[in-house]
């Protein structure tokens, strides 16, 4: 075995016996595929192991080319449950942005997916993780537009529209119905 596999492996029993981010970080360093599968195993036995810790960034930093290809690829969906159905954590950060990505870049059927598991997750308040995908949406647009407007096409527009319908009726519900109307 070689100094490079001794140390992954290392790696690996520290994770799943302390936890930790970092570790994880230099793991997907030495093993991308092996980081996602710690990840996931680990995200599976307590979504919330991490804590207040952006794992989703932390991969992202280290190579944002192989979590998108990850992510995107049919094998990623207990992960993505893990990540929006039972995370506190599911709608903060690069998490955030990911679902946001997917909604300003009319990948509709995955962003719908997402948002239906944000929806079921029990850890959080519906009603705040949809303002702060509404206001990300709209920041995100903003800046592919490079005017100071956002603008979503129809389908775009109808996903918001239908999930912030399935919000507690308050202001958030009744802003939110507004911004979107404006559009």
């Amino acid at each position: 075995m070689v100094q490079k596999e001794i140390r992954k492996y290392d790696l690996i029993v520290e994770i799943c016996t302390n936890g930790g981010a970092q570790r994880l970080r230099e793991l997907a360093t030495l093993d991308f595929t092996a980081a996602l599968d710690i990840w996931e195993y680990i995200m599976g036995k307590d979504p919330n192991t991490f804590g207040d810790t952006d794992v989703f960034a932390i991969l992202e930093d280290v190579s944002a080319k192989n979590l998108r290809a990850f992510l995107s690829g049919g094998t990623a969906g207990p992960l993505l449950k893990l990540i929006y159905g039972a995370s506190q954590l599911s709608c903060i950060g690069a998490n955030l942005k990911y679902l946001c990505d997917l909604i300003v870049g009319s990948k509709i059927d995955a962003a719908e997916e997402i948002l239906r598991m944000v929806r079921g997750n029990a850890t959080g308040d519906f009603n705040e993780r949809m303002v702060a995908v509404v206001d990300k949406v709209f920041e995100l647009s903003m800046a592919k537009n490079g005017t100071g407007r956002a603008t979503l096409n129809h389908k775009q527009t109808i996903l918001l529209f239908d999930f912030v319908s399935k919000m507690k009726s308050g202001a958030s519900k009744n802003l939110l119905t507004q911004r979107i109307k404006e559009l």
